[in-house]
């Protein structure tokens, strides 16, 4: 499996969470920073809109999903959307806050808990 989107940012994040390959078309803007990421990252390919013809896009994804890189790639990275990792490390840094007395009672207040 692999996904074919213009390079939107939520897109973008819900493949990665998803763990697979990513065949980005971007046509402007972030969409160019979009593809630039997935390329560095080795989970996918781009095409630009010259070149996002039926061939290109044929062999492109024969390429991203007969390459197990990028599949490995992919699930490797999204292992690190795991909900409960994020919980965890928020907690950690939070107790180490306290720990350290970066925040706690004797601060003056700014409305938002000393952060």
């Amino acid at each position: 499996a692999a996904i074919v989107y213009h390079g939107g940012v939520g897109t973008c994040s819900q493949a990665l969470q998803a763990g697979i390959p990513h065949l980005v078309q971007p046509m402007a803007h972030d969409q160019l920073d979009t593809l630039s990421r997935v390329r560095d990252l080795g989970v996918g390919l781009g095409l630009s809109p010259a070149k996002f013809t039926e061939k290109r896009i044929v062999s492109t994804l024969d390429e991203l999903i007969g390459d197990p890189d990028y599949k490995s790639r992919a699930r490797e990275i999204s292992r690190t959307f795991a909900p409960e990792l994020w919980v965890r490390r928020t907690c950690e840094l939070v107790e180490e806050l306290l720990v350290t007395n970066q925040i706690g009672r004797d601060q003056p207040s700014n409305g938002f808990g000393g952060v």
